[in-house]
């Protein structure tokens, strides 16, 4: 079979495969089904194929860099450079329309493309926004930002962000919007450390110094330096308290007396594709520190400590069992 030739029905196969291993956890049967249909070289190369059209927006993202002319335009406004991605559909990644409409990981791409600033999964950055202002952007996330007057406009679009905000006084106000199950919320701060989560169960912030104002559903809520809130399907949650800065920043991934199954879905955030952890060892309980941004390590490390096994099928599919 010729190296650039793809098996429309293999390729429609794989399709499947990637938006049922989203959207449902993968059962021992499915895993097993995989294995087999994957032994096909027909399979196997439609898989990658599938792949690399996912990964094309983030290496396009790269590849800006090297080249003036293609990095200027991205620079434009929104609406120039959502005109540029549409163009990129002629490449041959028009296929990545039907995934960005079915599965979480191929709308993060989008995001990522369109946003003013943005991470892949497994790695982080920190942004000097202004004399006042840091940011600090966790695995996959991705934020536009903009400055109306004299206040710092800050969307999270996905992802996790950290804030440290040490303005004084409405010449130096801070707004972090973000949108979640259609409803807009708005975090208003005068001066503030903060870190907000959003995820597809609901959104979390935190504040472990100065104060600020939640607005949304609705509500308005006052948050104090050592306070915490969630809001899911379920309204807000009551305010709890928090005390420790986030590990992610120092490239840390904290467990403490936590469940494997818990910790697995956590490293997930870290690491392109799936982590299943079998029924028999989701329950054993970790303590420790664990690199966050080295997600191999990690997996070695929680084999050496727990009685399990870890196992890889490709890249993508890591297999947590009794050992």
């Amino acid at each position: 079979m010729s190296s650039s030739r793809i098996d429309p029905n293999s390729l429609q196969s794989a399709a499947s495969w990637f938006v049922e291993m989203q959207e449902q956890t993968p059962t021992t049967a499915s895993r097993i089904k995989f294995e087999a249909w994957l032994a096909s070289p027909a399979n196997r190369h439609a898989w990658q194929k599938l792949l690399e059209m996912h990964s094309t927006f983030e290496q396009f993202s790269r590849h800006q860099q090297q080249h003036p002319s293609l990095h200027e335009l991205l620079q434009q406004p929104v609406m120039s450079r959502r005109a540029v991605i549409k163009c990129l559909a002629l490449f041959g990644v028009s296929f990545m329309t039907y995934l960005s409409a079915r599965t979480p990981i191929a709308r993060s791409t989008w995001y990522q493309m369109a946003a003013d600033h943005s991470v892949p999964v497994g790695q982080s950055e920190h942004i000097q926004l202004a004399e006042h202002l840091q940011l600090w952007l966790n695995t996959n996330t991705a934020i536009d930002t903009r400055q109306i007057g004299a206040i710092h406009e800050i969307t999270l679009l996905q992802g996790e962000l950290f804030v440290e905000h040490n303005g004084l006084g409405q010449s130096k106000a801070l707004r972090i919007n973000t949108n979640w199950q259609a409803q807009e919320f708005v975090i208003e701060s005068s001066f503030g450390h903060l870190n907000l989560y959003k995820q597809d169960a609901g959104c979390e912030l935190c504040i472990f110094q100065g104060q600020a104002i939640l607005h949304g559903a609705g509500e308005s809520k006052t948050l104090q330096a050592g306070q915490q809130i969630s809001w899911t399907a379920g309204g807000f949650s009551a305010l709890g308290t928090v005390t420790d800065l986030p590990g992610w920043r120092d490239g840390k991934l904290i467990a403490k007396d936590m469940s494997l199954q818990a910790f697995g879905i956590e490293l997930n955030r870290y690491r392109q594709g799936f982590i299943r952890v079998a029924p028999e060892v989701q329950n054993l309980s970790i303590d420790g520190v664990f690199p966050a941004f080295d997600s191999d390590k990690t997996l070695e490390m929680l084999a050496l400590s727990l009685p399990i096994s870890v196992s890889k099928v490709g890249p993508w599919w890591v297999q947590i069992a009794p050992a």
